[in-house]
């Protein structure tokens, strides 16, 4: 129960000033009734029943229309109200989160533009504090009932794709080289402002349909399940993503496999025939490694300046979202760009070598278990697409996709403590 005392273990020095100031506002803390405000508070959260009920159904709410609304307030407030109401404190543990936010923090503190970034920042925080609370905030059904409600919901964001399609919206530019509109005419992007963006949501989309085709027992929702998996797959393609396609394509091996049996090498070729023929597939990959004319070779000259940028800015990096103001002194001919297009050397740029390094350590922590059953490799390979994807997009500057894979990490992380429990 919340109810209960918690005796914080100081692990500094007894004459410490840090330990003295520590004791001080703890002291106050407890004497100023603020404690038993909130104790309480808490306690008759998790005893009415109509709380919880009434968090997950708005937290499922904003989560199906997180692509919708900036307004991500509401999500971290629904997380907070339905992991208070759950009253499991196995949560409160996250030191990896917490020690990841102070290094980044730290390394912020020394940049040159610790002052220019401190809203940047503050986006940091709000995406650690999602991960922190998600854990939580769920239980093991109520995992399963977000996921139902994810793919159902995106059901509408793929008939708007389509929608698109057949309506030839129009689209900037940049998002196809020279020659390709007349060949390839548009790409969908439904509601979440950029195709690219738009493929990472819809491959998380068919991880999560699997898993639901895979455990329900009914054959009309396995039909619907099925229908969803169907249908992402062409949005996949329209969306002319070759990131999407490439780890798309790998999703569809990993699947297909052990199912496939001795027949596995025959099916794929087909498949290969059947994309090598298609002209979006021809157009778009044909160039790719020549990289003349293809927005490859544009990005490699974006990256190639990051990286100058990197070596000048060391340690600590550049200071957090600084690309913009970075960028231009070295920027290669008229290679504009306003992210680097790689998740990891934004990172290093931005936030310094220490922070990139732990990066990947709370990734590991967060993984460590990521094989123990199907419910856990789901969201472990949702997680894995997001790595996988920064290699060749910066998803971090999507304000969409930051929250959804904070949120996602999050679930991911209270697996294997959901698992143990009854």
């Amino acid at each position: 129960m919340l109810s209960r005392t918690y005796r914080l273990k100081i692990k500094f020095s007894e004459h410490s000033v840090a330990a003295r100031w520590l004791r001080k506002l703890i002291e106050l803390f407890h004497q100023s009734g603020l404690r038993s405000v909130l104790v309480n508070g808490a306690a008759w959260l998790g005893q009415n029943q109509f709380v919880l009920p009434s968090c997950e159904r708005l937290l499922i709410l904003v989560c199906c229309l997180l692509p919708l609304t900036q307004h991500r307030s509401f999500l971290l407030i629904l997380l907070i109200l339905t992991a208070v109401a759950r009253q499991d404190q196995s949560w409160l543990r996250q030191m990896d989160l917490i020690w990841f936010g102070l290094i980044a923090t730290w390394a912020a503190f020394f940049s040159p533009r610790f002052l220019s970034g401190l809203v940047e920042l503050k986006e940091l925080w709000f995406g650690l504090g999602v991960a922190y609370l998600a854990k939580g905030a769920f239980s093991k059904q109520f995992v399963v009932k977000l996921l139902r409600y994810l793919v159902w919901f995106s059901l509408f964001w793929i008939l708007l794709g389509y929608q698109q399609y057949l309506a030839k919206v129009t689209i900037p530019n940049g998002w196809l080289e020279a020659g390709q509109l007349v060949e390839i005419g548009t790409r969908i992007y439904a509601v979440f402002g950029n195709p690219n963006v738009y493929g990472v949501y819809l491959l998380t989309i068919l991880i999560f349909a699997r898993y639901l085709l895979i455990i329900t027992p009914k054959w009309w929702e396995q039909f619907f399940y099925g229908l969803v998996i169907l249908l992402g797959l062409v949005s996949v393609y329209l969306t002319y993503s070759r990131t999407a396609w490439l780890i798309g394509g790998g999703l569809l091996i990993s699947w297909s496999w052990r199912v496939l049996g001795k027949r596995r090498w025959l099916v794929y070729l087909l498949g290969a025939a059947l994309l090598a023929n298609s002209t979006g597939f021809q157009v778009r990959m044909g160039k790719l490694w020549t990289l003349k004319d293809t927005t490859l070779g544009y990005r490699i000259k974006i990256w190639a300046a990051t990286w100058q940028a990197i070596v000048r800015n060391g340690l600590w990096g550049a200071g957090p979202g600084s690309f913009r103001l970075v960028y231009p002194e070295f920027q290669i001919g008229e290679t504009l760009a306003i992210h680097a297009h790689q998740f990891y050397l934004q990172l290093w740029l931005e936030y310094g070598l220490c922070t990139l390094l732990a990066w990947f350590w709370l990734i590991g922590q967060s993984l460590i278990d990521w094989r123990r059953n199907l419910r856990s490799k789901t969201f472990g390979a949702v997680i894995i697409i997001f790595l996988v994807a920064g290699l060749t997009e910066t998803w971090s500057d999507s304000w969409f996709l930051k929250s959804y894979f904070w949120l996602l990490l999050g679930i991911a992380r209270a697996l294997p403590t959901l698992e143990r429990t009854k």
